[in-house]
C-alpha cells in the first residue's frame, strides 16, 4: 500500500519481472537470487484493466486457457470445471464474457490464470472500480487461494477495515521506501509504540497511507528483523527443491496456431453487429453500383463510366476491409498483450491465427459483392477474366485489412486509428490512376502511384476487362456506333496501360501484403516491448486523479462536518 506516486506499482512490475531495464540490486527467494527465466514460468500477473475475449463463454475462455497452459496429460475439462465452482462461476459458465460484471470479469482473470496452477500470483489493485460487495467476493476468493498454499501479492487503494484485516502482511511505501512493513494485525499496536495516535473510528488502511504520504516511518519488528542463518539454509535449500520440481509445460508451436485460429474463427463470427454488417453492406452496395452502372460493361461509349465502376469497386472494397480491423484490432490487441506476458503463447502463432482465420472471410464477403455487381454491369462473360477480376479485388482488399492491421498496432486508440486508417487511404486512391493518369501527374509527384498498392489494383483490373493475358484470347469488339473505337486495345491504349504489365503488378501486389504483415506483426512486437512502460504511465496518470478527487470528497466531507453546529446533547 501507498499514496499515489510511492511506487507501489512500479515494485509490483519489479519483482513480477515486468521491468528488467532501469533497476540495480537483486531480488531474493527466501534468501536464493531470483531465476527469472523459471520464476516467470511460475508465476502469474493479473493487471487492473480486465482484458478478456468478449466473444467466447466463461467455460470457452477457460478451456482456451487450459489447453495452452496446461500438458496434454491434465485432465482439462475436470479442471476447468473445479476452476469455475472455485470462482463462483457455475451458472455464468455458458454466459459470453461482455454480459458478465466487473466482479464477475475479475474473478474470471483470476480463473484464466489459475488452470496451470502458479505457486506465485501478482494483483495490480484487483478491487479497482468494484462496489463493495465485489470487492469482497474478490478478496475472499484471493484470501481462500493464499490459504490453499500460494504466494499471493496485491497492490491495493483504499480497503475498507473488513478486506484490510482479510490480508496476512503488509508492506507500506512512503516516498519510494518502505514505511512499514510486517503483519496487518501489527499495524495499530506499531503506531501505538511510536506514539501515534489513530484517529477515533479512522480506518487504520486510510490512516497509514496519510502519514506515508509525510513519509513517516513506523518501527515494527520485522523492518529489522533478519532470519537466522540456519533459517537461511532451511529456506534457500526448500525454495530450489520447489522450483526445480516446477513441470512448466510449453505449448507447441503448431499446436498455439490450430488453438487461436479456432479461438478466432468464433471471434469472428459471434460479432454478431460487424458480421451481418458486413454481409449486407457488400450486397446492399453491390446491388446499388450494378444499378447505377446497369450494363455498361460491353459500350465502348462508356468506357470511361466502366472505369468508375472498377474504381468506385476498389474504393468500397479497401474500406469495407480496412475498417474492421481499425475498430476491432486495437481491442483485441491489448487482450493478446496481456495473453503473451503471461506466456499464453507467442506472438507468431497469434498472427498467422489472425491473418489465416480473416481469409475466408473476407473472400466470401468480397465475392458476395463481385458476384452481383460484375454480371449486373455486363462485364466480359469469361471464366478467366472474372476469376482474374475477383482474385485481384480480393488481394487488394486483404492489402487494406494489413493496413488496418499495421495502423491498429501502433496507433494507441480505437478513436486514433479510425481517424489515421481513412487518411491513409486518401493517396492510395488518389494516385491509383482513375483520377489523373499517371502520365499526366507533376514529375516531382508521380512517383507516389508506383508506391501505391491502389494504382497497381487499378491497373491489373482494367487489363483483366480490356487486355490480353496468359493465353486468355482477345476480347472481342466493344459495342460502338462509331467506327475504329470498338478496339479494346485502343481503351488500354488510350490510357497508356499495357497488358504485359498485369505480371509485374500481381508481383508488386503480392509484396505489398506480404510488407505490410510482415510490418504490423514487427509493430506488434515493439509495442510488446514498449507498451509496459507507456501503460505504467497512463496507469500511474489515471491513479493520481481517481487519487485527487477521493482526497477532494474527503476535505469536504471533514470540513462539513467541522461546520456542523455541536448543539446537539445526548
Amino acid at each position: 500500500m501507498g499514496p499515489s506516486g510511492a511506487g507501489k506499482t512500479t515494485l509490483l512490475d519489479i519483482l513480477g519481472d515486468r521491468i528488467n531495464s532501469g533497476i540495480s540490486g537483486e531480488i531474493l527467494i527466501n534468501g536464493t537470487k531470483k531465476n527469472s527465466k523459471i520464476f516467470k514460468k511460475i508465476s502469474a500477473y493479473i493487471m487492473q484493466e480486465d482484458r478478456l475475449q468478449e466473444y467466447l463463454t466463461v467455460e470457452e475462455s477457460m478451456r482456451v486457457a487450459s489447453d495452452l497452459k496446461c500438458h496434454p496429460s491434465t485432465k482439462n475439462c475436470e479442471r476447468v470445471r473445479e476452476i469455475i465452482e472455485q470462482l463462483g462461476l457455475i451458472e455464468e459458465k455458458e454466459t459470453l464474457t461482455k454480459n458478465l460484471s466487473g466482479g464477475q470479469k475479475k474473478r474470471l482473470a483470476i480463473g484464466l490464470e489459475l488452470v496451470n496452477n502458479p505457486p506465485v500470483m501478482f494483483f495490480d489493485e484487483p478491487t479497482s472500480g468494484l462496489d463493495a460487495v465485489s470487492s469482497l467476493q474478490v478478496i475472499s476468493l484471493l484470501k481462500n487461494l493464499a490459504l490453499a498454499g500460494r504466494t499471493i501479492v496485491c497492490s491495493i487503494h483504499q480497503p475498507s477495515s473488513r478486506l484490510f484485516n482479510m490480508f496476512d502482511d503488509l508492506y507500506v511505501i512512503g516516498k519510494k521506501q518502505c514505511v512499514f512493513s510486517g503483519p496487518v494485525s501489527s499495524l495499530v499496536p506499531a503506531m501505538e509504540n511510536a506514539k501515534i495516535d489513530i484517529p477515533k473510528y479512522y480506518n487504520p488502511a486510510d490512516f497509514v497511507i496519510e502519514l506515508a504520504a509525510d513519509g513517516i516511518f513506523i518501527p515494527s519488528p520485522q523492518n529489522s528483523r533478519a532470519p537466522s542463518p540456519t533459517g537461511l539454509s532451511r529456506m534457500r535449500s526448500t525454495v530450489e527443491k520447489e522450483l526445480s520440481s516446477q513441470n512448466v509445460y510449453q505449448c507447441p508451436l503448431i499446436k498455439q496456431f490450430l488453438i487461436l485460429l479456432k479461438r478466432q474463427f468464433k471471434l469472428i463470427y459471434r460479432n454478431a453487429f460487424v458480421f451481418h454488417l458486413r454481409f449486407v453492406s457488400h450486397a446492399l452496395v453491390g446491388l446499388l453500383f450494378g444499378g447505377l452502372y446497369y450494363k455498361i460493361g460491353n459500350d465502348a461509349d462508356k468506357t470511361l463510366d466502366n472505369f468508375a465502376f472498377i474504381f468506385i469497386s476498389l474504393l468500397f472494397l479497401q474500406f469495407s476491409a480496412i475498417m474492421p480491423s481499425l475498430l476491432i484490432f486495437p481491442i483485441q490487441i491489448s487482450v493478446m498483450m496481456r495473453e503473451v506476458r503471461n506466456r499464453w503463447y507467442n506472438v507468431g502463432p497469434y498472427f498467422l491465427a489472425i491473418t489465416l482465420a480473416e481469409l475466408p472471410f473476407q473472400i466470401v464477403f468480397d465475392y458476395i459483392y463481385i458476384i452481383i455487381a460484375y454480371f449486373m454491369t455486363s462485364q466480359i462473360q469469361s471464366s478467366a477474366r472474372f476469376f482474374m477480376f475477383s482474385t485481384i479485388v480480393i488481394l487488394n482488399s486483404l492489402i487494406s485489412a494489413s493496413l488496418g492491421l499495421l495502423i491498429g498496432a501502433v496507433a494507441p486508440s480505437v478513436e486514433s486509428s479510425s481517424f489515421i486508417g481513412p487518411l491513409a487511404c486518401i493517396p492510395v486512391l488518389l494516385f491509383a490512376g482513375f483520377f489523373v493518369p499517371v502520365k499526366n501527374i507533376v514529375k516531382y509527384l508521380r512517383w507516389i502511384s508506383y508506391t501505391s498498392y491502389g494504382f497497381y489494383s487499378f491497373d491489373a483490373l482494367v487489363i483483366s476487362i480490356y487486355g490480353t493475358f496468359y493465353q486468355v484470347p482477345q476480347r472481342e469488339d466493344l459495342f460502338c456506333p462509331v467506327p475504329n473505337c470498338a478496339s479494346p486495345l485502343l481503351v488500354l491504349q488510350n490510357r497508356e496501360i499495357s497488358s504485359d504489365d498485369l505480371t509485374r503488378d500481381w508481383i508488386v501486389l503480392l509484396v505489398f501484403y506480404a510488407f505490410l504483415r510482415l510490418l504490423a506483426f514487427a509493430a506488434v512486437k515493439i509495442k510488446l516491448i514498449l507498451s509496459s512502460r507507456i501503460q505504467k504511465k497512463i496507469d500511474e496518470f489515471v491513479r493520481r486523479r481517481r487519487n485527487l478527487k477521493y482526497e477532494i470528497r474527503k476535505n469536504s466531507d471533514l470540513e462539513s462536518i467541522e461546520t456542523e453546529s455541536p448543539s446537539s446533547s445526548f
